[in-house]
């Protein structure tokens, strides 16, 4: 599953916006410091960059020599294709190949 991107300033927004309601009803029938303690925490984690996306790496290219983060074994790969609407290289190794996802690889320059 690849991973979903959401504004942090629309979702601080509504979180910020939802503890000062929570803060400003005078009988809301529940106790809820436990709710504004949680959001708090989020709020303070999201500013932090606790959940920012993985960079990705746009400038991998067909021709480009690559290794998979994840998978060391691999060895040296070469990409052949990019699918840039998926953000996939089609990349043969020793061993396999496949399409992987532009986060799972690391352009190998000379000298690397």
């Amino acid at each position: 599953m690849s991973e979903r991107l959401i504004s942090a300033d629309k979702l601080l927004k509504a979180m910020k916006d939802r503890v000062n309601v929570l803060l400003r009803d005078a009988d809301p029938g529940y106790d809820v410091h436990p709710v504004v303690n949680a959001l708090e925490n989020y709020i303070e984690r999201i500013e932090s960059g606790t959940f920012d996306p993985t960079p990705v790496q746009p400038d991998i290219k067909p021709g480009d020599k690559v290794r998979h983060k994840d998978h060391p074994e691999y060895g040296e790969g070469k990409v052949r294709t990019k699918r840039n609407e998926l953000n996939e290289v089609y990349v043969t190794f020793y061993r396999t190949q496949a399409h992987f996802g532009l986060d799972k690889l690391e352009v190998i320059h000379n000298g690397d």
